[in-house]
């Protein structure tokens, strides 16, 4: 009972890092490192540099998209040069955008001073020109430092400030970012209401944004929740099912990393210590390739913890030496407490107490500074405050509004009879311009995707599940729905299945069909008797392919009585 509380116990400080891999690349959509490879960035990264005039924030930001994912250590190099280049050209707002950059590269590789020190300067930058969003996006940034070193109340703080500027502005997007991490530092504390709370805030911008990634991120986090709410397992590895397949669409590795992590201590936690391994140690391969320093540190950690359940006292030393050595200098306050836990009982366990005294009065000393009771009381008076801040800023403007609301109103209807013969032209020539980066941009995406509609279709029946706020309905189609990705998942890796494991899976099929229908479909398997469906082998999925098109093109909807009927036989020949 020990050991599994003290299991237990590391899962949940464990899961500070897993999670913001992905939120603090929030900011990147990852979907645009699939629109160019290394060539492509690097000619246009040349072609931007050479200019003789400043390039669109947005033109920096598309190639650091693409070495973000490939070699954060590039994107960084990349940062630094912009920030030079504005600076010279004497562009504020792109030196704001590209500090902006910089701190998230350095959060990454685990630079959080640099990284700091690039947002602090960008909130001046920001303030001096005007750009309210830009600082507020810096604020995003120190609040991810401050988490990562494991100062909540701070975090809090800055996510708090972000949130409100946000709110005045009205950027879905980014308040979807900020939420979401208020409810990863919630649940760090413990305060797991609070957390879901800020979780379904976040999803619900996600959602009203069509942002699919952004919403599988999400996912992710609720299924952390859930492990550390109510221990609730099966229902955590479904939410992580369901985000696999979306990161498994768009090719995202950091994300799949995590994915891998999460799964691993899932299985950690329940005693399959095969299974453990297996996925850390792929979470640990991807990691490695992709140059994220402090998520090898975090995976290490986690080995540590197999190796002390696998009862492997010389791996559990050695990964958790290795964590600890990174942490301590990223100023990583929470992992680096559960590396000096690991290595204290190790040391104990092979009848070392001078080491293993010393490693626990380290546990100790960090896990009273990350994790106490002022925080907690500190962090509920921040939340008020703050809140407070964001009221009496509202009832500002609104008051500022109705004193100049008349002169604006005068001031725009003399300047829109000034200019609107030239904008009818100017608009004219936009939207066909617009129109056909669009056709291009829709061909493009074609090109691209890589399931069935039916996925797309799914996800799309949850989120208006959501929308409705029908809970009830999005949460049993969400569990079918994972059920029938995890049996195609696993039938995808074999030649041939029984005629059982089939039938299953199109019952699966039928049932989600179904629950998207108004007029249901009577859905009819037969096997013809004498047929013993555990010996009788097929390929996986060659029968829902004809049951697909059947749904979509021979019935109409509001049809009643529509019917598929579906023999299987044995002839003899």
């Amino acid at each position: 009972m020990k050991e599994h509380l003290k299991l237990n116990y590391a899962l949940k400080i464990s899961r500070l890092f897993l999670v913001i891999v992905i939120l603090s690349t929030r900011y990147y959509n990852p979907c645009f490192s699939q629109s160019i490879n290394d060539s492509i960035a690097v000619s246009l990264l040349a072609e931007i540099e050479a200019r003789s005039e400043m390039a669109n924030s947005k033109e920096y930001e598309k190639v650091i998209k693409y070495y973000f994912a490939v070699a954060p250590q590039k994107a960084l190099d990349v940062c630094e040069r912009w920030v030079e280049k504005a600076k010279n050209f004497k562009d504020k707002i792109s030196e704001t955008d590209a500090l902006i950059n910089l701190s998230k590269c350095n959060i990454i590789l685990g630079k959080f001073d640099e990284a700091g020190t690039a947002a602090l300067k960008g909130i001046k930058l920001a303030a001096r020109c005007g750009y309210p969003d830009g600082e507020a996006l810096h604020f995003g940034n120190l609040g991810v430092i401050a988490e990562m070193k494991g100062d909540n109340t701070q975090a809090i703080k800055h996510y708090l400030k972000a949130d409100s500027v946000f709110a005045m502005t009205g950027n879905l997007k980014n308040r979807a970012f900020i939420e979401n991490n208020l409810g990863i530092v919630y649940n760090n504390i413990q305060l797991f209401e609070k957390s879901l709370e800020y979780y379904n805030r976040a999803l619900k911008h996600k959602i009203e944004l069509r942002d699919t990634i952004g919403t599988a991120s999400t996912y992710v986090n609720i299924g952390v929740l859930y492990e550390s709410l109510k221990n609730d397992y099966n229902k955590a590895l479904d939410f992580y099912m369901v985000a696999a397949v979306i990161y498994d669409k768009y090719g995202l590795l950091p994300q799949r990393a995590t994915i891998y992590n999460n799964i691993g201590l899932i299985y950690l936690n329940t005693g399959d210590i095969v299974k453990s391994k297996e996925s850390l140690i792929n979470a640990l391969k991807i990691r490695e390739q992709i140059g994220d320093i402090t998520g090898v540190a975090s995976t290490k950690l986690n080995l540590a913890l197999y190796s002390q359940k696998a009862h492997n006292i010389n791996d559990q030393i050695r990964y958790a030496f290795e964590s600890a050595s990174i942490f301590e200098k990223a100023g990583v306050k929470p992992k680096l407490a559960e590396s000096h836990k690991l290595l204290a009982d190790a040391y104990e366990t092979i009848g070392k107490p001078a080491s293993s005294l010393y490693h626990l009065k380290q546990y100790v000393s960090l896990r009273d500074s990350v994790l106490n009771e002022e925080n907690q009381k500190t962090v509920q008076e921040l939340e008020a405050k703050y809140q407070n801040e964001v009221n009496q800023k509202k009832i500002t403007i609104l008051q500022q509004e109705n004193r100049i609301g008349k002169l604006i109103l005068i001031a725009l209807i003399l300047a829109f009879i000034t200019i609107s013969v030239t904008l009818f032209f100017i608009f004219r020539q936009i939207k066909l311009n617009n129109k056909h980066k669009q056709m291009k941009s829709e061909l493009r995406i074609l090109r691209m995707q890589m399931n069935p509609h039916f996925i797309f279709n799914s996800i799309s029946s949850i989120q208006a599940y959501m929308l409705k706020n029908n809970s009830d309905a999005a949460s049993a189609y969400l569990l079918r729905f994972a059920t029938l990705m995890r049996s195609i998942m696993n039938q995808s890796a074999k030649d041939i299945i029984s005629l059982k494991e089939e039938i299953e899976t199109l019952e699966n099929y039928f049932a989600l069909e179904n629950m998207r229908r108004e007029e249901a479909v009577n859905c009819i398997v037969n096997v013809k008797e004498g047929t013993d469906t555990e010996d009788v082998f097929i390929p996986p999925m060659l029968v829902q392919p004809f049951v697909e098109n059947s749904f979509k093109h021979a019935f109409k909807e509001e049809n009643k009585g529509n019917k598929i009927e579906i023999i299987f036989a044995i002839e003899e020949r």
